[in-house]
């Protein structure tokens, strides 16, 4: 969403994106509907892994004011997978393109809203 928006807006939005390292959340999957899903860390090297390696369990992280030389500068310059999971999920597309993508996510975010264990929403009675 947040490379559409930048498309449509660009530099007019500030736009932020959101990642998490493990935990549960609620998706629909098709044939089964709404349900709760759980997924554990990405792989070492990962966007939402090396997040998670800071030991904040959570934080906001301005991506305009990055470091323009240096190793921050270096490692953000190149793509990274991360979790890109919507509204639709299923534990059987858990590694395809639907559920991970690679990107550098300063092409598509001003910040990102990082949380290192998420827990599912729960639906109103």
């Amino acid at each position: 969403m947040g490379g559409y928006l930048r498309k449509k807006f660009g530099r007019d939005l500030v736009n932020f994106g959101f990642s998490f390292n493990e935990g549960s959340f609620r998706a629909i999957e098709t044939g089964k509907g709404l349900h709760e899903f759980t997924v554990g860390p990405l792989a070492e090297g990962s966007f939402d892994r090396t997040m998670a390696s800071a030991g904040i369990p959570l934080f906001a992280l301005d991506l305009r004011q990055l470091p323009k030389r240096g190793p921050v500068a270096d490692w953000f310059s190149k793509a990274h997978k991360m979790r890109s999971i919507g509204a639709i999920y299923s534990e059987k597309d858990a590694e395809s393109p639907m559920a991970i993508a690679e990107e550098r996510w300063q092409d598509d975010y001003d910040a990102v809203f990082f949380v290192n264990k998420t827990a599912a929403s729960r639906g109103n009675p």
